[in-house]
């Protein structure tokens, strides 16, 4: 999807038409956010990304963010990852869990080839 498909999916989904402005403002408290570390540097995504948890700690909400290799701090923000494969979800939960479940499903898929 587009950005601007993205952001109208985002204001359907509160009920509040396509009016990407008000994403923010609805019952559901849902924002999605597509590749916002396009042209910068890892510091200041980190900073955005970093406000971006408080406001959703504090208000209750939910952001989905997608992001291309996000700086390892970065990662480290998040509290669900959703790990996608050529178009397909390969993990989807906490991100504590991401690695041990990726190790047990390369290992499985290992031992299914020998």
């Amino acid at each position: 999807m587009t950005v601007r498909e993205t952001l109208d999916f985002s204001a359907r989904c509160q009920g509040t038409g396509s009016r990407a402005g008000e994403m923010i403002v609805g019952p559901t408290r849902a924002l999605f956010m597509d590749e916002i570390s396009n042209g910068l540097d890892s510091f200041t995504t980190f900073q955005i990304v970093t406000c971006l948890q408080q406001f959703t700690h504090i208000t209750d909400s939910t952001i989905l963010v997608s992001l291309l290799q996000p700086a390892p701090e970065t990662f480290d923000l998040f509290d669900d990852i959703i790990l996608m494969a050529e178009g397909k979800i390969a993990y989807h939960g906490p991100r504590s869990y991401v690695l041990s479940s990726l190790s047990i499903a390369v290992s499985s898929a290992h031992l299914g080839k020998a």
